[in-house]
């Protein structure tokens, strides 16, 4: 199986890292230090991922196989707020600059910053916890 392709130019699919916090990773983290190398496997030639990570979260995201490259974001879950501002603001601009054609991402972009969006909506907290969940953000 292979990535869906909107045109014969190649495929650049960004992953949102930025909702890790480098200081306690969780374990989406590590679920993606694993799906990544998995994906290698899949690839064609022309299809290249890129991954969203603050200065902080690039140490974590390394040493993958293919064309795995980073987009710098200044912000990571360290600072929640900044990191929503960032994704909202920046993504619109920096993702279309690198050639993204899909975004795949856990909140849902203001603005369209690439052609495909797939947003993944976590709950689990809301039902299992949901106390821990913040007022704003229920």
């Amino acid at each position: 199986m292979s990535w869906p392709r909107r045109s014969s130019e190649g495929m650049r699919v960004a992953v949102n890292r930025l909702t890790d916090d480098p200081y306690n990773p969780a374990g989406a983290h590590w679920c993606w230090t694993r799906v990544i190398p998995e994906l290698e496997g899949r690839r064609r030639d022309d299809e290249e991922l890129r991954l969203l990570v603050s200065p902080r979260l690039r140490s974590m995201h390394t040493g993958y196989p293919g064309p795995v490259s980073g987009v710098t974001f200044p912000w990571s879950n360290e600072h929640p707020r900044l990191r929503t501002l960032s994704e909202q603001l920046y993504a619109p601009i920096r993702l279309p600059l690198d050639g993204v054609d899909v975004y795949n991402t856990l909140i849902a972009p203001a603005v369209r910053p690439a052609p495909a969006v797939v947003a993944h909506f976590k709950t689990m907290h809301a039902f299992t916890t949901p106390d821990a969940v913040r007022p704003l953000v229920r």
